[in-house]
């Protein structure tokens, strides 16, 4: 805020919530001079992102010190001479591959016939996973997901778009954008090419681009005239 007032740019604060002892935690948006507007947009659209992905924040470092204290007593059982940790690194290899065996393929657009079919399905079922931790909050990993899916498949564009999503929930600004443009590399279905222009503007505003976000509110309107995000982003 000292800086913001020695610059003369407008600020927002927007508040995030507490942490663990009560102790409350905001964000402060800085603007460029005479943008003061623009900023209160940015403010009104991404606080409750921030919010929202601060409440993940906390979910994961609860996780964090679960997975700490389930941990101690095999190290403490090493340290006595058992065999605690090679019990328990067979457990925690199995994890994953069991949760991406109960994890059920989805239906993917029809694939190039020169693609294995197994890398397809693998491919989908990292999408599945990502989905789901997408759902619980958890952005970080379902970022992780979303690019082993690509991996797997890379001339899928849905997977990059997930992963801007992600991206754009961890204030990872550029690169969703980047993301973004590599998913319109590819012929998209109009509904998919909006999402990745929607998600690009977002983006862009985030990082100060906002004549290159004002262009891709644009191009929505131009594939979807009755885009209600885009026609409010604009104003």
């Amino acid at each position: 805020n000292c800086l913001a007032t020695l610059a003369q740019c407008p600020v927002v604060v927007v508040p995030l919530g507490s942490v663990a002892d009560g102790t409350p935690l905001a964000v402060a948006l800085m603007g460029c001079p005479r943008f003061d507007a623009r900023l209160l947009a940015v403010a009104a659209k991404m606080g409750p992102i921030m919010q929202e992905a601060f409440e993940g924040v906390k979910q994961g470092l609860a996780d964090v010190v679960r997975k700490q204290e389930q941990q101690q007593q095999p190290l403490q059982q090493e340290q006595a001479g058992g065999k605690g940790e090679q019990q328990q690194q067979p457990s925690a290899a199995a994890v994953p591959k069991a949760a991406a065996a109960g994890v059920s393929a989805t239906a993917a657009p029809p694939p190039a016939p020169a693609v294995d079919p197994r890398r397809l399905e693998r491919a989908e079922r990292f999408k599945a996973r990502g989905n789901e931790l997408f759902k619980a909050g958890k952005y970080a990993d379902a970022a992780v997901e979303y690019g082993k899916a690509i991996n797997e498949h890379p001339e899928n564009p849905v997977y990059y778009n997930n992963r801007a999503m992600a991206f754009l929930k961890l204030f990872r600004f550029e690169q969703a954008e980047e993301e973004c443009n590599k998913a319109l590399r590819f012929d998209l279905k109009e509904a998919d090419k909006a999402k990745a222009l929607l998600r690009r503007a977002t983006a862009r505003s985030a990082l100060q681009k906002h004549n290159e976000a004002e262009r891709d509110l644009r191009q929505v309107l131009a594939v979807e005239p009755n885009n209600r995000q885009a026609r409010e982003d604009l104003q």
